[in-house]
């Protein structure tokens, strides 16, 4: 039986230093498989996927598991009570709109900055903590923003679209009091 290789990181110690190390560690990895992913399509069809995790297995790599900025009510509820059962960790922005702005710059030969794609995870990498039912309700849509939506448009828009109010935890603890 094989072993698996284990790789140990140090921990991010503040957001900005994970949102330095997730834009430089994407950046690097475009530049080094961006001609190969010109070249062949069928290597380009087999990383897709791997290449969309990325980012969110690094931030995991780098110690924030379930590193969460909104919840929503219902979400804030269950948690007061300490129960984590059905409860969803989603991007607030799916990853794929920006993600794949990145990579299509990249493989138009447009080799964005580190500065340029950490700008991007600053701007729409949040994660959302909402329950398994708020998931379900086809008015968040999963994978796109709302019709119209572009870049610098509310970046909560699919949750207000699908009524879903969204605070950071502190913010609950001071409504909810």
């Amino acid at each position: 039986m094989a072993k698996r290789m284990i790789i140990r990181l140090e921990k991010a110690q503040s957001t900005d230093e994970m949102l330095t190390r997730m834009a430089k560690g994407y950046h690097d990895l475009l530049v080094a498989v961006a001609p190969i992913l010109k070249k062949n399509k069928d290597i380009h069809a087999g990383l897709k996927e791997g290449l969309t995790k990325f980012l969110s297995n690094l931030c995991i790599a780098l110690g924030n598991k379930q590193q969460t900025d909104l919840y929503s009510e219902k979400a804030y509820d269950q948690l007061k009570h300490k129960n984590k059962s059905k409860l969803v960790y989603e991007h607030v922005v799916p990853k794929n709109i920006y993600q794949n702005e990145i990579l299509k710059a990249f493989m138009d030969g447009r080799v964005m900055s580190v500065e340029e794609i950490k700008e991007m995870l600053e701007k729409y990498w949040r994660i959302a903590t909402i329950t398994k039912e708020e998931d379900e309700n086809s008015l968040l849509l999963s994978e796109t923003m709302p019709e119209g939506w572009k870049k610098g448009d509310d970046p909560l828009a699919r949750y207000h679209r699908a009524g879903i109010t969204l605070h950071t935890w502190d913010e609950w603890s001071k409504i909810k009091v």
